[in-house]
């Protein structure tokens, strides 16, 4: 039974939220389109939907854009379906938006897949086709730690897809560099090999040794530079911030054993940075969000608490990060700025995605269990 009133307050008077709508299904991910028209929240059950901006508020009735068939019921009970969305590096000229999601086959193997919608504005709302497969991964994954998030980038002047597929049960295949499990991957957008240089066999393939990452986002203001949360199985959740799309071979350690997460990853770009891993929790809380603040080194982490939980705490925080150093080992310290209000103890309930409106500085989470997309107001500018 969930909390009936707004769950989440700031910590301090800096922040409001607000409540934008509660008529979502286990909602998973957040986007902006770039004309800031339009906000894009996938459903684990298969749904992209769309609120709209109108005469600077927004919509609270979602509107369906596309959807995809994953043969999965959603979110309790099971973490596979539509867990990722995309926007192409080039959209405002293709309108491209891929669908990341698992996929349960005729024979109950699951699939980690890609789909592509193009998408436009009609009569202010935004209808796309119907989604055509691009990818499938060449190894079948699990109900969990499967494809989660990802980021469009361009190569040799090409749009490409960069994303995540966990592999928390086999180890061995995280560290298999053959094997589209445990990895960073790299496609072009019609699911072909991607151009650049390519440090392994399997050109696809960017980087191992990935456990349960669900986020991954780009730094602006450090241009190649992303940020990647992967999770332990109890312990020692990690931020990863590393350069990609480079050439270079990178391994994250991911090869069964739990202890193997907190040894330290020399960046082979820079002697300087003497671990990769640049925070490391000893407490579960799962990064499900992440996102730079425009002009500014500063992150906003989501922290998803732990799954089934009805209490407040471990988690269910938004928390403001400090980049700093960057020039040689970076470090990050966070602050808590968003967490679930005390009326909620009891109450089912976990916060995931998070958008910044670029216009207003506002940012925006959603609960999957409230089925809510919320509105921070008075975040996301760098002070």
């Amino acid at each position: 039974m969930r909390y009936q009133g707004i769950s989440y307050e700031g910590v301090g008077n800096k922040y409001r939220v607000s409540l934008i709508s509660d008529k979502l299904v286990s909602p998973t991910r957040i986007l902006i389109t770039p004309d800031n028209r339009h906000l894009l929240v996938s459903q684990i059950t298969g749904e992209v939907m769309t609120f709209d901006r109108m005469d600077g508020s927004w919509s609270d009735i979602p509107n369906l854009v596309t959807r995809v068939e994953t043969k999965f019921p959603g979110f309790p009970p099971d973490e596979a379906g539509l867990t990722g969305i995309v926007l192409s590096s080039n959209f405002p000229q293709n309108g491209k938006l891929f669908l990341l999601y698992t996929y349960k086959d005729k024979d109950g193997n699951t699939q980690n897949r890609i789909s592509v919608s193009q998408i436009k504005e009609k009569s202010g709302k935004l209808v796309g086709t119907k989604p055509k497969l691009i990818y499938q991964a060449n190894i079948a994954g699990t109900g969990s730690h499967q494809i989660t998030d990802g980021i469009g980038l361009t190569i040799e002047n090409e749009p490409h897809i960069m994303f995540l597929i966990g592999e928390g049960f086999h180890g061995e295949r995280a560290q298999d560099p053959k094997l589209e499990a445990g990895k960073v991957i790299i496609i072009r957008e019609d699911g072909s090999n991607p151009l650049g240089t390519r440090p392994f066999e399997n050109p696809k393939v960017e980087a191992l040794g990935i456990r349960n990452a669900y986020v991954i986002a780009s730094n602006p203001n450090d241009p190649g530079k992303y940020l990647i949360g992967d999770t332990g199985p109890d312990k020692y959740d990690r931020l990863i911030y590393t350069q990609l799309a480079n050439g270079a071979k990178l391994n994250f350690n991911w090869n069964g054993g739990q202890e193997k997460l907190k040894e330290p990853i020399p960046d082979p770009n820079n002697p300087q940075v003497k671990d990769l891993v640049i925070y490391r929790l000893l407490q579960t809380r799962t990064f499900t969000g992440l996102k730079f603040i425009p002009n500014s080194n500063d992150v906003l982490a989501v922290a998803f608490g732990q799954t089934g939980s009805s209490q407040n705490s471990p988690g269910k925080e938004i928390w403001l990060g400090k980049l700093t150093n960057l020039s040689g080992q970076p470090r990050i310290a966070f602050s808590p700025i968003i967490r679930r209000v005390q009326a909620a103890e009891g109450k089912l309930g976990n916060p995931i995605g998070l958008e910044i409106d670029p216009q207003t500085g506002d940012f925006f989470f959603a609960d999957i269990l409230e089925g809510r997309l919320y509105q921070v107001i008075g975040g996301g500018n760098n002070e």
